[in-house]
């Protein structure tokens, strides 16, 4: 018989530590703990005694916030103004904000791992520190908010600790979070379900890397009138995150910032579906529009060179997006290692 996995979601506050000090002294079989922090990443817990808060930061909306020059971006992206001086320090200020709620986290870690090792388990434990998505905060005269497909917004960190993971070892193959419940089920030892379309990362974390891997990345975004953006938030409208605080100190309420501070989340631009490779990002919008940009040659994305670039290799592009788009399970791997010839730029060889 397969072991079971129990599953425990959690949103942690220290106070809840208890918990997890009761599941794992009495687990036998695997147990995944889902710690849910970072959504409330811009309230501070309001605790006596915590350290001093970093109050000086070297953040600074960098070149690409101002772009000179967006004829070669999308619609939605040419029609934005330039960030004035007040936004940018708005910004700015909202880094450090951000930066010092990020204690709360940090803290978070360091008692739960104190708590495995209480229990003599941490070196039976991985523990996977990631976000569900990235954040932009003025690139590309973008305010704050997520939505859009580039660096700042579909990159996020994944750093992993656990029995057999060397120390310090960096892996640049392409991961997604469509790998993560396959990487857990493979860690239980359980069989990974024929449906899904991620695949496990457990052989990247030790001296067997697999012998076939990705080369691509399916990106997607729907359309900004469905309804998981809620009513009358379509139309390029700001829409507002409900933000929830406490009335027992332990949260702040939220400060005005938080909900007129060009909350962007709401930009939602057009649908799109895109592939993001070792070396370029390539995106079709629902309306025609297209972007692509050589990531070796322009990291920051600056230069849309879709106009421009060779139609043999936008035609293979097309195709092999096309076939990630239709794909589902094996398929999808099978799809993803396979790098048509014409796309040759855009992947490593």
């Amino acid at each position: 018989m397969a072991p079971s996995l129990r599953i425990m979601a959690q949103t942690f506050i220290p106070t809840r530590l208890s918990i997890l000090w009761a599941a794992v002294s009495r687990q036998a079989s695997p147990f995944l703990l889902l710690s849910l922090s970072m959504h409330l990443i811009r309230q501070s817990p309001r605790r006596p005694g915590i350290r001093p808060c970093l109050t000086m930061c070297p953040y600074r909306v960098h070149l690409r916030s101002n772009e000179e020059d967006i004829s070669d971006k999308p619609d939605a992206i040419r029609n934005l103004p330039l960030i004035t001086d007040k936004q940018i320090g708005d910004l700015e200020n909202e880094f450090r904000k951000r930066l010092c709620s990020l204690q709360s986290v940090d803290e978070m870690v360091e008692k739960i791992v104190q708590s495995l090792q209480a229990a003599n388990q941490l070196e039976n434990t991985y523990i996977f520190f990631t976000s569900d998505n990235g954040y932009h905060m003025g690139q590309h005269r973008l305010m704050q908010g997520k939505n859009a497909a580039y660096e700042e917004d579909i990159r996020v960190p994944l750093i992993i600790r656990g029995p057999g993971v060397p120390a310090a070892k960096v892996v640049d193959a392409l991961a997604g979070n469509i790998d993560l419940a396959s990487t857990f089920a493979d860690i239980a030892g359980a069989a990974i379900p024929a449906f899904v379309d991620g695949r496990s990362l457990l052989p990247w974390l030790g001296d067997s890397p697999p012998a076939k891997w990705r080369a691509t990345f399916l990106l997607e975004k729907g359309d900004p009138n469905d309804e998981i953006f809620g009513e009358g938030s379509g139309g390029g409208e700001k829409a507002l995150i409900p933000i929830i605080y406490s009335d027992d100190g332990i949260l702040e309420p939220p400060d005005s910032l938080e909900y007129d501070l060009y909350l962007d989340v709401a930009f939602k631009g057009e649908p799109f579906r895109g592939i993001r490779t070792a070396e370029c990002t390539y995106l079709e919008f629902e309306n025609g529009e297209r972007e692509l940009y050589n990531l070796r040659k322009d990291p920051y994305q600056l230069e849309n060179i879709a106009g421009s670039a060779d139609e043999t290799l936008l035609r293979a592009l097309s195709a092999w997006l096309n076939s990630l788009n239709q794909c589902t399970a094996a398929g999808c791997r099978t799809a993803e290692e396979f790098s048509p010839p014409e796309a040759r730029p855009c992947f490593s060889q």
